[in-house]
């Protein structure tokens, strides 16, 4: 499609549409962090917020709207536990809501592949008027190898057809490499974080955190960061903390550096039940 130079600068600018902060609609991104850190409990929390429930991790007010959340990985039995513990904390309103925008799919044990034709059709016609898609996990919905740049380019090159032609964004979960602290934390070929036009990521509380914000050693795993390190159409989110509850729920909490005459707390902080 060409741009206008001249029409472009007459025609007042459009309302730039984001999905989650820095997140366009019709573009797509990663979100990333190792194993068993509770990136599907977090990716179905984020899916339940914007169809219209609660806010649990503090990612801010989103717009309102139909969301697919589709897990290759997962069994029926162990979403229908999330969905209970997150439920304990949704009004009758919000459920009725959320059962009308939130389509919830298991397809654990099956082989999707986003380079067949007919898989990319079937996301296309369930993303079709939804303002997001989330695929949990990259590595379930593709055959290919994680470590070649051209297989992988042609594995986002889908994603990015399916965004395009439903105008939603498109979020797939993806394990993280072992270093944290650089750019492209996604494990694989460092295309996977080139091609996205945004990445979030979520890890444990560092030794060095806890102890600036007073929280015990034993309870240190418990605490997790999230935070937006790339962002092609926006600012980067610098962050939020969140507390890992026995039954896997993610929720938002406040933490404040301790003087350094205070002893290390028993984890008790503000936010928290």
């Amino acid at each position: 499609m060409r741009v206008d130079f001249y029409e472009t600068l007459m025609t007042p600018a459009q309302e730039m549409d984001y999905v989650l902060p820095s997140l366009l609609v019709g573009s797509f991104g990663a979100f990333v962090a190792p194993g068993g850190m509770g990136k599907s409990m977090f990716a179905l929390e984020l899916a339940i917020h914007i169809a219209g429930g609660p806010d649990l991790l503090g990612v801010g007010p989103l717009k309102q709207g139909p969301v697919v959340y589709i897990s290759a990985e997962d069994p029926v039995i162990a979403i229908e536990d999330r969905i209970r513990n997150i439920g304990k904390h949704l009004s009758q309103e919000q459920i009725k809501t959320i059962r009308q925008n939130l389509v919830i799919e298991s397809i654990s044990g099956r082989t999707p592949d986003l380079l067949d034709e007919k898989c990319v059709e079937l996301l296309v016609k369930q993303s079709e008027g939804r303002r997001l898609l989330i695929l949990d996990t990259l590595r379930h919905f593709s055959t290919e190898d994680e470590n070649s740049s051209s297989a992988m380019s042609k594995v986002l090159n889908r994603i990015d057809l399916i965004a395009r032609e439903t105008n939603a964004a498109v979020i797939f979960t993806h394990h993280t490499s072992k270093d944290l602290d650089a750019q492209y934390t996604g494990r694989g070929s460092s295309v996977i974080a080139y091609h996205s036009r945004w990445q979030s990521v979520l890890r444990e509380m560092t030794k060095s955190e806890a102890n600036a914000f007073g929280i015990d050693e034993t309870k240190r795993t418990s605490y997790l960061r999230y935070s937006i390190n790339k962002a092609n159409f926006g600012p980067c989110y610098k962050g939020s903390w969140l507390i890992r509850r026995e039954n896997g729920l993610l929720e938002k909490v406040t933490l404040q550096k301790q003087q350094k005459s205070q002893k290390p707390s028993n984890g008790r902080v503000r936010g928290q039940a």
